[in-house]
């Protein structure tokens, strides 16, 4: 274990005296840890862990990864992966804060938006395929149809237009 106390400060780049200032001890202190044969203590060693994202199996018998994975690691590794800016690390950060209810709850939320925006869109694409009409040959009922179409997609918040013009009418679709 001294040993690897000694490994994590040269990877750090730190000399024991700058060591021991981030630890809170003495330069004195960390030359007697790096000592072969060494006793170091619980609390040291749970610092060392903690300052440094040390992997304390590690540290103690050699086994395993030189660092610990947890979750800020883990979302670095991930924003650097992915591209991430800090928006879009920050939100996924704060998603994976919540506990699992939450998280339920905000994926149905974004279910729900995705739900309605699929259906405004394939409403869109229904009325933009429409046909050009002509005004001149439409009988009352079709007139009449046509006024129900554009009000009913007024009650569902969108903006149907339809020319009522004697040179050819167009039904334009969602504006």
């Amino acid at each position: 274990m001294n040993e690897r106390i000694k490994e994590i400060r040269k990877y750090f780049g730190f000399n024991q005296k700058e060591f021991a200032e981030k630890l809170g001890i003495t330069q004195s202190g960390v030359s007697w840890m790096e000592q072969p044969q060494k006793n170091v203590s619980d609390q040291n060693i749970r610092l060392i862990c903690t300052l440094f994202n040390v992997n304390e199996t590690w540290l103690r018998t050699g086994e395993g990864e030189l660092f610990a994975e947890n979750k800020k690691t883990v979302l670095s590794k991930a924003a650097e992966l992915l591209n991430l800016d800090d928006t879009e690390q920050k939100f996924l950060s704060a998603y994976l804060s919540l506990d699992q209810t939450q998280r339920e709850n905000f994926k149905e939320f974004w279910r729900q938006i995705s739900l309605a925006y699929n259906h405004q869109n394939e409403t869109a694409a229904t009325i933009s395929t429409r046909p050009v009409v002509n005004d001149e040959r439409l009988t009352r009922e079709q007139k009449e149809e046509l006024i129900r179409q554009q009000l009913d997609a007024e009650e569902k918040g969108e903006t149907l237009s339809a020319s009522t013009s004697k040179n050819g009418s167009r039904l334009t679709g969602l504006a």
